[in-house]
């Protein structure tokens, strides 16, 4: 088997380099909600509870949890796309396929 760039055996590696920071992307999305996101569910809890409610301080609590989702899904899509750019044509076509198996 060749290591030549682009062989079977080269791109199995960069994707077993690339699944690990895919892993590790989706632990560090699964810790965030209790670390990332607890300030502004705490947050929203004390406005609630205020005998006003004030929605522009609401909506900057809103705004920060999409920037946090915003943060998780560019980190994703960054994992994903340097994946797919070691697998061929076929092999994302593939994948595509059993992704909409395992979507449904």
């Amino acid at each position: 088997m060749s290591d030549a760039p682009g062989e079977p055996s080269d791109r199995f590696q960069k994707l077993g380099g690339l699944l690990l920071a895919l892993s590790l992307v989706e632990s560090a999305a699964q810790a965030a909600p209790h670390h990332e996101h607890s300030p502004n569910r705490q947050a929203f809890l004390t406005e609630l509870a205020r005998p006003a409610i004030d929605r522009p301080a609401l909506e900057r609590i809103r705004q920060e949890e999409l920037k946090l989702a915003e943060e998780a899904s560019g980190r994703l899509l960054k994992t994903v796309a340097d994946m797919a750019e070691v697998l061929t044509p076929e092999q994302r076509a593939r994948l595509g396929e059993l992704a909409e198996r395992f979507h449904r």
